[in-house]
């Protein structure tokens, strides 16, 4: 989720954060803890590596 993008369209970014992306956040963090291990972490290291490579073509 890119939150800039998502936020400079709202009048009042700082309310659309806490309304639209700490909610997700906060989902996205607590699925983490309740589901983290080596293989998850892997996953995400290599997720996210894949986005950077992404990005930077």
């Amino acid at each position: 989720m890119d939150e800039e993008s998502l936020l400079a369209g709202y009048p009042d970014p700082e309310a659309a954060y806490v309304r639209e992306v700490l909610p997700r956040k906060i989902a996205l963090y607590r699925r983490y803890a309740e589901e983290h291990n080596m293989v998850t972490d892997l996953r995400l290291i290599l997720r996210t590596l894949v986005r950077l490579a992404r990005r930077g073509a």
